[in-house]
C-alpha cells in the first residue's frame, strides 16, 4: 500500500497488489501514476463506475 498527495491536498491511499497503473482523484478528477506523478487516464484501463482509490474514511 502507497499513499498519493494530489495537488488539491486530497490523499489517495492505493494499493500496488492491484494490476491498475493509474489512481484517479475522487476530489479533483486528476490521474496519478504509482510514482505520484499526474498523467492522463492510461488506455485501455477500465475503471469501474465510482471507484477510484481507497480513500482515509475506509480505514
Amino acid at each position: 500500500m502507497f499513499i498519493l498527495t494530489c495537488a488539491c491536498g486530497n490523499e489517495l491511499y492505493c494499493s500496488n497488489e492491484e494490476s491498475r497503473t493509474a489512481w484517479q482523484c475522487e476530489m479533483c478528477g486528476q490521474w496519478y501514476d504509482m510514482f505520484g506523478y499526474p498523467t492522463s487516464q492510461p488506455a485501455g484501463e477500465i475503471v469501474p463506475e465510482g471507484v477510484t482509490c481507497m480513500t482515509q474514511e475506509d480505514f
